[in-house]
């Protein structure tokens, strides 16, 4: 008990969750554009190659 304000605190005790199983809102912000999609079959290697130039001699 806080003697100043008079509150109570207190303890929950919950067992644990899985936080990626939670359902929560989904923000349109966060989607992926169909941009994103179409580019999204790229391998992990040419992810980061787009503005690369590979010169042959």
């Amino acid at each position: 008990r806080d003697e100043l304000t008079g509150d109570k605190l207190g303890r929950i005790h919950m067992d644990k969750q899985d936080i990626y199983a939670m359902q929560s809102r989904r923000v349109k912000a966060l989607r992926k554009t169909p941009a994103d999609l179409k580019n999204s079959g790229k391998t992990d290697e040419d992810a980061g190659d787009d503005d690369v130039l590979e010169m042959e001699d």
